[in-house]
């Protein structure tokens, strides 16, 4: 049986939204979205600039963006903003929905076990997850600086995953557990 997460970790086709063709979501791209204090990251209300922001970040590998001429992007973000504000109502629900979409799809990440001797406190992460993953890639030989920030973020968890469960650890959830655990959330909710 092939996981579901690896599956979904290998998707390379994105949506079209306000006129640019998405990427696939990459941590560069969690990293931007965090650093501008996205909602679509953290939650929260949305605004004309939130949405539009995002789907130029998500539009561009790190290199495209910070390559660029600042009037270059201010232009493209102008472009974006100009397809969002001729949308009515229902389509700009229809494009937030279909962005939503894009980044579940894209954040489709491997679960772990929590031992029963873990302290949340200690266990948690302190550095920021992005440079984790970061750290993962350059470890397996992939140029942080050309090629790692550009990597897509679920594809680098998996590969976290398999770096975890070669140094011998068995907290990986997989595809198995989790049909399991459907099943019996099924039972316990018919019965």
């Amino acid at each position: 049986m092939i996981d579901d997460i690896f599956l979904a970790a290998d998707v390379t086709s994105c949506p079209d939204i306000l006129g640019v063709r998405l990427r696939p979501l990459s941590i560069w791209h969690s990293w931007a979205l965090r650093s501008m204090e996205s909602p679509f990251i953290g939650g929260g209300e949305y605004t004309t600039d939130d949405v539009c922001n995002a789907v130029l970040v998500c539009s561009l590998t790190r290199e495209e963006y910070s390559g660029s001429n600042p009037i270059d992007i201010a232009t493209r973000l102008g472009h974006i903003a100009s397809e969002w504000l001729t949308l009515d109502d229902d389509a700009r629900a229809e494009t937030l929905d279909c962005f939503v979409a894009y980044l579940d799809a894209c954040t489709r990440f491997p679960e772990f076990w929590r031992g029963e001797d873990s302290d949340p406190i200690r266990d948690r992460l302190r550095c920021p997850a992005e440079w984790h993953l970061i750290a993962t890639l350059t470890n397996m030989g992939i140029s942080k600086e050309s090629e790692a920030w550009d990597y897509p973020i679920a594809r680098a968890q998996c590969w976290q995953a398999v770096e975890g469960e070669r140094a011998g650890s068995r907290a990986y959830v997989d595809q198995r557990d989790r049909d399991d655990f459907a099943k019996l959330n099924q039972e316990a909710s018919n019965g």
